[in-house]
């Protein structure tokens, strides 16, 4: 009986493939927003000179989930990313700034072709909102192999 729970439990998950309930990657970053941390996000990926151009990134509901509940679709390699907290002021310039200070090189991976981020807004002891921005990139740092020009 006792292991009939643990396998139940095991079943669901597997039926679910490792999806979150009740989390939706388009409600928790509006597709407009989506657009505004790309663009904030390439701005800072410019390149580097003697390396080769990097792309620009696409948004990737996967990795805006994984980046949400920190569990890797791949088990055991989760992927490369940043977590940076901002005070809030409107969304545009809450995700914009938040980006600016991101330090160059967790933003800064040449074979990245996809990002997703996830928000989770708080607020401080005093009453002052603040944002928590997560994202994560489709490439791995073990993996980089970097293209000279």
């Amino acid at each position: 009986m006792n292991l009939h729970t643990p396998s139940l439990v095991f079943c669901i998950l597997l039926l679910a493939k490792g999806q979150v309930l009740g989390y939706d990657c388009n409600e928790n970053i509006p597709k407009s927003r989506q657009q505004v941390l790309l663009e904030a996000i390439d701005l800072r990926r410019e390149p580097i000179p003697y390396i080769a151009n990097l792309p620009n990134l696409t948004y990737s509901c996967a990795l805006a989930t994984e980046a949400f509940t920190g569990i890797s679709s791949i088990l055991g390699l989760p992927h490369d990313g940043f977590t940076i907290t901002s005070p809030f002021t409107t969304w545009d310039e809450t995700l914009k700034t938040a980006v600016a200070n991101v330090p160059y090189k967790d933003l800064w991976y040449p074979r990245a072709t996809q990002v997703g981020c996830a928000v989770d807004m708080q607020t401080e002891g005093n009453g002052s909102p603040y944002v928590i921005l997560k994202c994560k990139f489709n490439t791995f740092r073990d993996n980089m192999n970097y293209q000279y020009m």
